[in-house]
């Protein structure tokens, strides 16, 4: 863990002191680490998405990066597919449902908005780009 990422650090000692004596090191050092701040990115794009290479890129991003994921979802404009697909997550957990037909009126665009701490917006955005 680099120093940068400690905020404090606690020595508890422990009731084993007195019962072993105090020179029996007993107790816990509890490192607390700072707090990354939470960032929102936005990425929209009308071109279709490929649905097998999405599955496929939603599933390492997520696996890789999940536990920074705090919140994500969007509406998806899969190539091939009439209606939209939403979808949204939490961390590892995520899911994705149809939602109502596009219409001739409609701009077919994916939109979609990452909620994390520290993710590589530019490797999420090129990881999607590669999904079309």
């Amino acid at each position: 863990m680099p120093i940068a990422a400690v905020e404090q650090v606690e020595v508890i000692k422990g009731a084993d002191a007195v019962l072993t004596g105090m020179m029996n090191p007993t107790g816990i050092v509890n490192v607390v680490t700072k707090q990354p701040t939470a960032e929102a990115s936005r990425l929209p794009n009308t071109t279709p998405l490929d649905q097998e290479k999405l599955d496929a890129f939603f599933g390492t991003i997520v696996s890789i990066y999940g536990a920074s994921m705090l919140r994500y979802k969007g509406v998806l404009n899969i190539a091939g597919l009439d209606r939209r697909l939403a979808f949204q997550g939490v961390h590892m957990i995520f899911g994705a449902d149809f939602g109502k037909a596009w219409s001739p009126n409609d701009i077919r665009e994916t939109r979609i908005v990452f909620i994390g701490k520290q993710l590589p917006a530019d490797i999420i955005k090129a990881g999607l780009d590669g999904c079309t």
